[in-house]
């Protein structure tokens, strides 16, 4: 219940007054020591930003292993955007830590790369259709001030007031905490995209089934497969057999049926059904096989209709996926 409530009122407070209300707790700790020293506050914002650039890390890991199956195609122009305008905020922001920037000189580029970066988040955000991830884009405008637009008075007097308070080391820390803010952001965005891999929560209209071969053997062939628009839940059942392009839409392929439209599975010829598991997983004889092909349709049931989404993957001869 605690957990609930503080998370409310963290999201009841924007990024600025934060900012402002923790420098000032230590502004006045300073002070009462006769010598203003931030140390201790840098010090716990470096922690913070080495552990979620850890978790960064760990999310683009899992994100390469998928693209190196073949996968996530669909994600490919946010995942660039998203990993180039990471590098580039991590660039110039190091450069400032360390003081090997001048911050009045370099205040508009460094505006830029933030904005850009917030830009990049919201791509992702606004492509999210779960409902409870709704706050995430005004989240994220939210660090740069509540704007994503560069000539707006309420984005520049945010950044500025960072870079322009008389000290250096504030400058500095000030700078450091939004960037720590920001990174948090980006390791959810990061997040997102790994479930979008996975079939959950993407709004899409590329939709396409995925399969993920993990063991062939002598007289069978088994694996996961996931869809690149909806959560596995609501998927149904798995047929396997010769697809019939011509029973789908060609510029989304998939094939919709209304709630009760008599419709029939779009395959060729004779083809065999499985109840889908929550996993995904499926295991089929060799023989089902169409050549050397794990094809068929996957079966998604809603409270509209029925969606058929088709799916196909080649299989070498020692077993790997092609």
């Amino acid at each position: 219940m605690f957990a609930g409530m503080t998370l409310a009122l963290f999201k009841s407070i924007s990024m600025k007054e934060i900012i402002i209300s923790i420098v000032a707790v230590f502004s006045l700790i300073g002070c009462s020591n006769n010598s203003p020293s931030y140390a201790f506050m840098e010090k716990q914002i470096d922690n913070d930003i080495i552990q979620t650039e850890k978790y960064i890390k760990e999310e683009l890991n899992h994100i390469e292993k998928t693209h190196a199956i073949g996968l996530g195609e669909s994600h490919e122009d946010f995942f660039g955007a998203l990993l180039e305008s990471s590098k580039a905020v991590e660039e110039i922001s190091s450069l400032a830590f360390s003081s090997q920037l001048n911050l009045d000189k370099n205040k508009e580029k460094i505006k830029n790369t933030y904005l850009h970066h917030v830009l990049s988040l919201i791509d992702i955000s606004n492509n999210d259709a779960r409902a409870y991830n709704d706050y995430l884009a005004p989240s994220f405008k939210s660090i740069i001030g509540g704007s994503t637009d560069m000539t707006s008075i309420g984005f520049n007097n945010f950044m500025d007031s960072l870079m322009n308070t008389g000290s250096d080391d504030l400058n500095r820390i000030q700078l450091k905490l939004t960037y720590s803010h920001l990174k948090k952001a980006e390791h959810k965005a990061w997040n997102c995209m790994n479930t979008y891999y996975k079939g959950f929560g993407v709004k899409s209209r590329d939709f396409k089934g995925f399969v993920k071969i993990e063991n062939t053997v002598m007289d069978s062939i088994s694996g996961i497969l996931f869809t690149g628009a909806f959560p596995a839940s609501a998927i149904t059942k798995i047929h396997f057999g010769k697809i019939d392009s011509s029973g789908f839409q060609k510029k989304y392929n998939y094939s919709n049926y209304r709630a009760g439209t008599k419709f029939k599975v779009p395959l060729i010829g004779p083809y065999t059904s499985q109840t889908a598991s929550k996993k995904m997983s499926f295991k089929i004889d060799k023989k089902e096989l169409i050549g050397k092909n794990v094809e068929g349709v996957i079966e998604i049931r809603y409270s509209e209709g029925t969606v058929f989404i088709p799916f196909k993957q080649k299989v070498s001869s020692v077993g790997r996926a092609k």
